[in-house]
């Protein structure tokens, strides 16, 4: 039997561990969000942000672009930049390149209308300092059980609020929140739940994680922010009202896990 002595030692030990577990992976989590730009009809910005996830093959710079479907849907054309980082000596440095999402009018980007997910095949450069997150960093059905991942649970939001980024290393900017709503399964009765933080232009597409155990999960992807219709009769019409509820709309990361894995069988 281990001493009172050694066995807080040992405590110690594994929570700091598990600590800087979880925290190199939101390190890696940043490397693998993009932010996503293009322009509309109109000629206005469009911004969105993405996620890499590892594609399967031998290739190790092909990846899957995930994103709100909208964003894609909203841009005027056949390309949206993505930013990227490099390398340059022991800097970071951000930098712009096309990527091809119709030929003419024939998408290039698979799509869910239904779920609002997209995703896009793609390769990066050579020389790109970005990461690839592991498929099985998408939270599955039963996670959300096993982990207890429930109402309450802490969120962390990788984004690029009205497109910006941190200096010009092209990195996300990271905010906090919470699960909002429950219950979260089965997700074919509650393919979303709701995240109690502010959303702003560019959030479409941002990864949600949430700390699982020691390790952290990919617990969903932001659409959209939450509005409430206040209906209220004037003298000749109905007049309409929409409020924030300074809430996202989230879809489960179960069904991006799907979505991908139906992707890689085409």
């Amino acid at each position: 039997m281990a001493k009172p002595g050694r066995l807080f030692l040992l405590l110690l030990f594994l929570a700091l561990t598990a600590g800087l577990h979880a925290d190199s992976a939101a390190d890696l989590v940043m490397k693998a969000v993009v932010r996503i730009s293009g322009r509309s009809k109109t000629g206005d910005p469009v911004m969105g942000t993405g996620f890499l996830v590892q594609a399967g093959g031998s290739n190790r710079r092909r990846a899957w672009l995930v994103t709100a479907a909208h964003v894609f849907q909203q841009v005027n054309g056949d390309t949206v930049d993505l930013l990227l980082r490099r390398r340059k000596r022991e800097r970071v440095a951000s930098f712009e390149q096309a990527y091809q999402i119709r030929s003419g009018a024939l998408p290039r980007f698979r799509a869910d209308v239904g779920s609002d997910v997209a995703a896009l095949l793609l390769e990066l450069p050579a020389d790109s300092d970005c990461a690839m997150l592991s498929y099985t960093m998408l939270a599955a059905e039963n996670d959300f059980s096993s982990a207890r991942i429930c109402a309450g649970s802490d969120l962390m939001i990788f984004g690029f609020p009205y497109g910006e980024s941190f200096a010009d290393t092209g990195n996300c900017l990271i905010r906090s929140g919470l699960i909002s709503s429950g219950p979260l399964t089965p997700v074919g009765d509650y393919p979303y739940f709701l995240a109690d933080f502010e959303v702003f232009a560019g959030y479409s597409g941002a990864p949600v994680l949430v700390r699982a155990r020691d390790q952290m999960l990919i617990a969903g992807m932001v659409l959209e922010e939450v509005f409430l219709e206040e209906l209220r009769p004037g003298r000749k019409k109905t007049l309409r009202t929409s409020r924030g509820l300074g809430l996202a709309r989230v879809i489960n990361a179960s069904a991006i896990r799907d979505f991908i894995a139906a992707q890689e069988k085409r």
